[in-house]
Formats: structure tokens, C-alpha cells, sequence
């Protein structure tokens, strides 16, 4: 009895025992925490690595850190020292991945540049290749083979490109592609080079006889007379010069566009012709008579001196008439436009000689009414007693410019009348010095007198005395 007594007293006390081991040994909050943080850096480290495929270029680096890793991956989350065997697996993982991140990174960055490289030389290349056999026709020479390296084009446009792998097959299927296409263009080039020579040939004579038509077109002034005709004409040319030349159909379609144009443009030629030969025959007509009347005016200002009493405004008629002298006259409406600009010069010469007629008009009646206040002056003063000849010598002028104004010789008689009114001037005053001087001898003589009766009385005074 007191056997079995002990018995379960020991076993009570080794659960008791182990139930206090167990508690004490589970890993804390914080402890497991730590554990996931290092997961999580070793699985950051690893995405890294596999990003510029470290497991290609350190294998046995990766092969020691994916051990690692997986050794993390084992832990048992209920022990301590498990977690801790974790934490300390995770970290060197990651160690181990971030390493080789580190020196994979140059590697995979020059690999896949040049991987890259290599694919867009692969692509330009195939590119290239197909525009020659389609410029040389191989799609039609040989369609069913063309085909093909249409696929297998398509299927390197399709292909992915993600990792150097698919960058690289990539490639190969542009490469495989363009070889496809030289063939084709190898074998159509001959087969074309004839047929599109003779298609260009005849494409260029049409083209050449367009551009002559159209020429022959304007010259007649035939988009002027018919519009709508010429527009028409116009939009058939653009297209041809807009149609693609390319395959042998596409030139054969060009030439015949050319044709079509070029008769369009003979047609309004040979309508035109009648109606551009009278209109230029008028504008020329229009042009000679305009360019005679700013002559005839020019002159006229010259005649009048107007260009030297006005010479701003000569100068901007020079100018108007050098502009139109400059303007071209080989169109119907060339002509016409330089028409005008005679007849402004022709008008800008007109109003000089209006203002300049205006100022010497002015200025001649200026001169008269100044010579005829001086005449009055000189009435006046007696010059025409006093100073007979020098009055005379200036009414005589002053009659002259009368007659000069009467022929409206503005110019000769504005000098004269003002000639005569300085003639007046000066007898004027030659009467005023007579007539002064004249003053002054009767007041000597006077004086004289006065002394002679003034020495007589004193002296009869004297005598009276004596007696």
C-alpha cells in the first residue's frame, strides 16, 4: 500500500514537474514576432536575387541560401530553441540572398542590355528584311511563302520578353524571320526589276506631261476664267501626286490619275486662250495709259519747281512711282495690280502740283498786296513828287507784275511785286531824307533871318542913343 502511495505521489510530482518545464519553454509573443520579421527579410532578399537571376550566376551561393531558407521554413513555432534555429536560418538566408543581389545585379543588368540590344537588331533586322520583299514585290511573286515568314514575324512580336530566355528566343524568331524574307527578296528582285522599270518609265511621261499641261494652263490664266474647271483639274493632279508608287499596280494607278490631269488641263487651256489674249491686250492698254499720266504729271511738278517747294512730298510720290516701276507685270493680274500704283504716283504728282499752284499762289498774292501797301506808303510820303524817277522805276515794275500775274506767271510775279515794293521802300524813304533835309535848310535860313533882324535892331538902338 505504501508502495503504491509513493508511486503516485512521484508521478504527480514529475506532471507537475513537466507541466512547468512546458509552460516555461514556449516561445514569447516578441520571440516569434522576431522570427517573422526575418521570414520576411530573407523572402524580400530572395524575390531580389531571383529578380536579376542570382540562382543563374552564384548557384552555389543560392543552393546554400535556399538551405537555409527552407531550413527557416521548418521551424517548430512551439519551441524556443526551434524559433531561435529559425531566426537564426532566416537571417543567414538572407544574408546569403542579399549577397547575391548585390553581385548579380551588374551581371544581369549587362546581360539583359545586351540581350536587348541583341533582340532590337534582331527586330530592325527582320523589319527591314520584310520591307524589301514587300518593295519588290514577294508578297505577290510568291504569296504562300511570304506568308510564312508573315507568321513567324508575328510570332516574335507575340513572344514574350520578360527574362533574358524570352528576350532571346525572341530574337532567334525575328532572325529566323528576316532570312525568310531575303529569300523572298532575293528571288522577286529580278522578276520585278523589268516590269516596274517599264511601269516607272510610263508613270514619269505621264507625270512630265501633267506638270506641262498644267503649266500651259496658267499661263493662259485658266484657273481665273474656270475655277471650277481648274479645281477639278487641281484635285486629279493632287491625288496622283499623293497616290502611292510603290508596287507595280500602285504606278500603273499613278500614271493613269497623271493622264486624267493632263487632259483636264488642256481642255481649260483651249478654252482660255481666246478670253487671256483680249484681257491682257486691255490690261496692257490700262497699263501704258496709267504709266503716260504719272509721266505727264512727273513732268508737270518739274515744270512748276513743285518738286523743290515740296520735297517730302515729291520724295513719297518718287516713292509710289519706284514701287510701281518694281511691281511684276508678266500675269493678266500682275498687270493689273501694278496698274494702280501708277495712278496713285500720278496722283500723289497731281497734288503736289495742286499744293505747290495753292503756295505760289499764296505767295504771289502775298507779294502783291505787300507791294501795293507799299506803293500806298510811298503815295503817301509825296515819293511820287518828291522822288519822281525812283517812284516811277518801281510802279513800272509793279505794273510788270501785274502783267506776270494776269498770265499767271505766279512765280515771275511774286519777284516782281516784291521788287517793286522794295523799290517803293526805298523811294520812300529817299523822300522822307529830301523832305528832311529840306526841313532843316528852311530852319538855317530862318535862323539866319533871325540873327540879320535881331543885329539891325540892336545896331538902330545903338544910333538912337548917340543922337
Amino acid at each position: 500500500m505504501k508502495k503504491r502511495t509513493s508511486l503516485f505521489f512521484l508521478l504527480n510530482v514529475m506532471a507537475v514537474s513537466l507541466l512547468i518545464i512546458s509552460c516555461a519553454s514556449k516561445p514569447k509573443q516578441e520571440l516569434l514576432d522576431e522570427l517573422n520579421a526575418a521570414m520576411l527579410r530573407a523572402q524580400n532578399g530572395r524575390e531580389k536575387a531571383l529578380a536579376v537571376q542570382g540562382q543563374v550566376y552564384f548557384k552555389d551561393e543560392w543552393n546554400r541560401a535556399e538551405s537555409n531558407y527552407n531550413g527557416g521554413k521548418s521551424t517548430d513555432k512551439n519551441s524556443v530553441e526551434s524559433v531561435r534555429q529559425g531566426i537564426a536560418l532566416y537571417n543567414t538566408a538572407a544574408d546569403g540572398y542579399e549577397a547575391i543581389a548585390r553581385k548579380a545585379g551588374p551581371l544581369f543588368a549587362k546581360d539583359k542590355d545586351d540581350a536587348d540590344k541583341a533582340l532590337q537588331a534582331a527586330k530592325a533586322r527582320a523589319d527591314k528584311s520584310r520591307q524589301d520583299a514587300q518593295d519588290n514585290q514577294g508578297p505577290k511573286y510568291f504569296p504562300d511563302e511570304f506568308a510564312s515568314a508573315e507568321a513567324a514575324y508575328q510570332n516574335g512580336l507575340d513572344a514574350k520578353k520578360g527574362s533574358l530566355e524570352e528576350m532571346k528566343a525572341a530574337a532567334a524568331i525575328f532572325n529566323s524571320a528576316a532570312d525568310s524574307y531575303d529569300a523572298i527578296a532575293g528571288k522577286s528582285r529580278p522578276l520585278m526589276a523589268k516590269e516596274k522599270d517599264d511601269a516607272n518609265k510610263a508613270l514619269q511621261a505621264a507625270m512630265a506631261r501633267a506638270e506641262k499641261s498644267r503649266q500651259a494652263a496658267m499661263n493662259v490664266e485658266g484657273q481665273t476664267y474656270f475655277p471650277d474647271d481648274w479645281k477639278n483639274a487641281e484635285d486629279k493632279n493632287t491625288s496622283a501626286k499623293n497616290a502611292k508608287k510603290t508596287t507595280i499596280e500602285e504606278i500603273t494607278a499613278a500614271t493613269a490619275l497623271f493622264v486624267s490631269a493632263a487632259d483636264a488641263y488642256d481642255n481649260i487651256a483651249n478654252k482660255s486662250q481666246p478670253k487671256y489674249a483680249k484681257d491682257k491686250a486691255d490690261a496692257d492698254k490700262a497699263l501704258q495709259a496709267a504709266i503716260a499720266r504719272m509721266e505727264k504729271s512727273r513732268k508737270d511738278v518739274q515744270d512748276a519747281k513743285g518738286n523743290v517747294n515740296l520735297p517730302n512730298d515729291w520724295n513719297a510720290a518718287e516713292t509710289k512711282n519706284k514701287t510701281a516701276s518694281g511691281a511684276k507685270r508678266g500675269t493678266i493680274a500682275e498687270i493689273k495690280a501694278a496698274t494702280p500704283l501708277y495712278i496713285s504716283a500720278a496722283n500723289a504728282y497731281d497734288d503736289i502740283l495742286k499744293k505747290n499752284v495753292a503756295s505760289v499762289q499764296k505767295a504771289a498774292d502775298d507779294a502783291k498786296a505787300r507791294a501795293e501797301q507799299e506803293r500806298k506808303k510811298a503815295v503817301d510820303a509825296k515819293a511820287d513828287i518828291a522822288s519822281a524817277k525812283e517812284f516811277n522805276n518801281a510802279d513800272t515794275v509793279f505794273k510788270q507784275a501785274a502783267g506776270e500775274l494776269a498770265k499767271k506767271s505766279l512765280a515771275s510775279a511774286t519777284d516782281l511785286y516784291n521788287k517793286s515794293a522794295d523799290q517803293f521802300i526805298a523811294a520812300a524813304a529817299l523822300t522822307e531824307k529830301k523832305r528832311a533835309l529840306a526841313n532843316q535848310t528852311i530852319g538855317e535860313a530862318k535862323q539866319k533871318s533871325n540873327q540879320s533882324s535881331d543885329f539891325a535892331i540892336n545896331t538902330g538902338n545903338a544910333d538912337g542913343g548917340k543922337r
